[in-house]
């Protein structure tokens, strides 16, 4: 049975909105559970919600014994590293603000976490990020009586959200390429959708259940071409 390890965030956690208790659940069988069923293999899930690529890199480094008996590791962040405090920028939209993680920053270390799973014999692979849907992300995090008009002025217009979190994804792929890994392309099933928000939560950043299965055809995909045999 072939074995796969998984480090990531809460979309690899498979955590979605509960959108009418507005609070944060977890799927009962996420992608993972339901990859591993269909496929016959052990995936064993470290995912943690809020998990940013330097945290991830510690608790994989912390976890040796845990995954590397494994036949493949995939990585799966961006999403905390892209953020920013929305508090802070309101408060103060002159002022610099620094995301989750630096942008260059979480290029090489994404591509040393690559690195140092080849270095164990395993093979490494990442993964693109679902992209958000800017409207209602916007909603979401100045929902809490933020001023929107400073949030605005700091972003200039909304899309720069979206441009900002795609320089993210394309990092992942350059980190990617630099290790000379695959790359499972989730983020393609997303662009395909007409309407973001079918497949999106209203808080902009989280696939619905309906997103996951996207994700789910994608990862299906590529581990029947390169994880089965």
């Amino acid at each position: 049975m072939k074995k796969i390890a998984v480090w990531g965030d809460s979309v690899a956690r498979g955590i979605l909105l509960d959108e009418e208790k507005n609070r944060y659940i977890m799927q009962k069988d996420d992608v993972s559970a339901r990859v591993a069923q269909a496929l016959g293999m052990e995936i064993r899930n470290f995912a943690k919600f809020g998990c940013t690529v330097s945290k991830g890199r510690e608790y994989m480094e912390r976890a040796l014994d845990k995954w590397k008996d494994c036949d493949a590791v995939v990585l799966e962040f961006g999403g905390n590293d892209s953020n920013f405090d929305w508090a802070k920028i309101a408060a103060d939209p002159d002022s610099e603000h620094i995301p989750g993680t630096p942008l260059e920053q979480f290029e090489k270390t994404y591509t040393l976490m690559l690195q140092e799973i080849q270095a164990q014999g395993v093979q490494a692979v990442a993964m693109t990020l679902p992209p958000v849907e800017v409207i209602s992300f916007f909603d979401w995090v100045t929902k809490a009586g933020l001023n929107r008009e400073n949030v605005l002025r700091w972003l200039g217009d909304k899309q720069y959200i979206y441009r900002w979190h795609e320089r993210y994804n394309s990092a992942i792929l350059r980190a990617a390429q630099a290790a000379g890994c695959d790359c499972i392309d989730i983020r393609q099933e997303f662009l395909n959708e007409r309407r973001l928000d079918t497949v999106i939560c209203k808080d902009g950043m989280h696939p619905n259940a309906r997103g996951y299965s996207l994700m789910e055809r994608a990862i299906l995909r590529y581990a029947q071409d390169h994880l089965t045999a």
